[in-house]
């Protein structure tokens, strides 16, 4: 049935280089590619996925693009570390072997950003009698 939308969920790490694979979404499916006409991969809206993956309109696969990603960059303010995500929905055509896949890219940190605190340092006075865990 090709009425359906699939969802594909590949986990990468953040700042690969480019030309990284993320995935291979023909091989994922199990498509065969021997149809007549040829399958074409597609992606929907090029606008923000496009500056971060590059995709293979011909074998469906998925590559990172010049643009390093950047996990703190790309979800600002988001400190949970299962919630940084790339979502892209890829068309598969002609149009009798059309198929919306969607796909989620996970990106998981690598420790790259040192720490930074309000003061390099901080004074603190405590009495010699003071009480434990006062």
């Amino acid at each position: 049935n090709y009425s359906q939308a699939k969802e594909i969920i590949y986990k990468i790490n953040e700042g690969l280089p480019k030309g990284t694979l993320i995935g291979a979404i023909g091989a994922d499916l199990n498509l065969d590619f021997s149809v007549d006409p040829p399958l074409s991969f597609n992606l929907a809206l090029k606008k923000i996925s496009g500056q971060y993956v590059n995709l293979n309109s011909t074998t469906g696969e998925l590559y990172t693009s010049a643009n390093e990603i950047d996990r703190e960059a790309l979800c600002l303010g988001n400190s949970d570390s299962h919630d940084c995500s790339l979502s892209l929905d890829i068309l598969i055509l002609p149009q009798q072997y059309f198929q919306l896949v969607k796909i989620k890219i996970i990106i998981k940190d690598i420790n790259d950003n040192a720490p930074s605190f309000p003061s390099d340092e901080v004074h603190v006075f405590v009495p010699e009698n003071a009480q434990i865990s006062s």
